[in-house]
């Protein structure tokens, strides 16, 4: 019997950083599934389930934060690492931190960063 791979949602509107995150999941074993807005998003968390999600604070459509929120009030619970390069002393940044299983990665990252706090809540 195979092992399901975990599905980790990528939202982020930063091309680049959207193909470097899915090449090392998909490198990492994981399943990334990729949206380049806020709307898009919520639509992927709909649509698969993720296991954990990497959501862009900054994002067209609808913010990573308003997405955040969203889903905080739905039976939707998905993990979330949250990517900002905003301070971490920012109150934004401080009241998503407050959301139970919600990790945060500054910018610019390391790759093995995100993977690393993947780890963690997959747990």
């Amino acid at each position: 019997m195979t092992k399901r791979r975990p599905t980790i949602l990528v939202c982020e509107d930063e091309e680049l950083i959207r193909w470097a995150l899915e090449e090392r999941l998909r490198q990492d074993g994981f399943h990334p599934i990729m949206a380049g807005d806020g709307v898009r998003c919520l639509d992927r968390v709909a649509e698969f389930s993720p296991d954990v999600m990497v959501l862009d604070m900054t994002m067209p459509g609808r913010t990573g934060l308003e997405v955040l929120y969203q889903l905080a009030g739905t039976e939707q619970r998905v993990p979330v690492i949250l990517l900002t390069a905003r301070a971490v002393r920012d109150p934004d940044v401080q009241r998503a931190l407050e959301i139970p299983r919600v990790r945060l990665v500054e910018k610019p990252f390391n790759l093995d960063d995100v993977v690393d706090a993947i780890h963690e809540l997959l747990k």
